[in-house]
């Protein structure tokens, strides 16, 4: 399922202050019982569900072949509103982070997209958390020098497998130890 974020205003005159489904009504309801079954056989099966809330989509060519992945992740959990009968999405409590597969990626695709140490840069901190939407900003300015290379205002929900995730981290905790033996 795919959501665009900032939507214009609605025929009441607000804004929407949630993403917005691209999908007519019944076709919504039926993917989102699927996605919801699914996140039940998760958790019976693995104690877990992998679905997430992506935020900001890398979207590059490598020979004539577009690929597009988010950037950064949120743990999400879908449910029905008792009150209004509307799908929500229920973001996990701190579980936003970058998509450090997705940057390695990048990182192999050409050595000056090297983007971990641009996400730890000191001014992107505020509060509690990282600032979003200066990440995403300051990340389209520096992309625009990589021919072919984008950031699009888009989200997507889907599942992602978070075995390659660990995988991406321990390999990123244990750098040096590997790199010495």
């Amino acid at each position: 399922i795919e959501h665009y974020l900032n939507q214009p205003p609605d025929v009441s005159g607000k804004s929407p202050n949630s993403p917005v489904a691209l999908l007519p009504s019944a076709e919504f309801d039926k993917r989102c019982q699927e996605i919801k079954k699914r996140c039940g056989q998760e958790i019976t099966e693995k104690g877990t569900s992998s679905l997430v809330f992506g935020l900001g989509i890398v979207a590059w060519t490598d020979s004539d072949k577009r690929y597009f992945g988010p950037l950064l992740l949120y743990s999400v959990r879908l449910g029905k509103d008792s009150k209004t009968n509307r799908w929500v999405l229920t973001l996990a409590s701190n579980s936003v982070r970058v998509n450090s597969t997705l940057l390695y990626k990048l990182k192999g695709i050409h050595k000056n997209l090297d983007l971990f140490a641009f996400f730890n840069r000191e001014d992107l901190n505020r509060g509690a958390g990282k600032d979003f939407a200066l990440i995403l900003s300051d990340l389209k300015e520096r992309l625009k020098s990589f021919p072919g290379f984008d950031v699009i205002d888009k989200a997507v929900l889907d599942f992602f497998p978070f075995n390659r995730y660990l995988l991406v981290q321990e390999l990123e905790e244990k750098q040096e130890q590997l790199l010495e033996n």
